[in-house]
């Protein structure tokens, strides 16, 4: 973009700036989730945002996207996530990572999540 505008300001003599352009929206499957208040909804919350043009790209509505948010933050507030598990999806980066993070639950926190993620599957599946 910088470029470009660079070139259009050389044809032009660079007499005058271009014109201000507003910033444009962001696509909707990229913003960023609203801020959360519990140490579960900041740590979910960041790995939904780094993860949101994955879902996207897997089909998930803007919707889905904020019911896996809500459901793994009250799986996490209600099972009681470790501080670990916490700390690692805070520093995930990658889907990748998010996995390494998953496999830091216990059996029974990862049950727990995966029947949510299931639900939510089922109720924003595609026709």
């Amino acid at each position: 973009m910088k470029l470009v505008l660079a070139m259009v300001l050389i044809g032009c003599g660079g007499s005058r700036p271009p014109p201000q352009q507003p910033a444009p929206e962001l696509p909707v499957a990229t913003r960023p989730t609203e801020a959360p208040r519990t140490r579960c909804g900041k740590a979910v919350a960041n790995v939904v945002d780094k993860t949101r043009a994955n879902m996207a790209a897997d089909g998930f509505t803007d919707a889905a996207i904020e019911h896996v948010r809500t459901s793994a933050t009250e799986s996490c507030d209600q099972k009681q996530w470790s501080v670990e598990v916490l700390d690692c999806y805070d520093q995930a980066n990658t889907v990748q990572a998010v996995g390494t993070c998953q496999d830091k639950l216990t059996e029974d926190q990862r049950g727990d999540l995966q029947q949510r993620m299931n639900t939510v599957a089922t109720e924003h599946k595609q026709p």
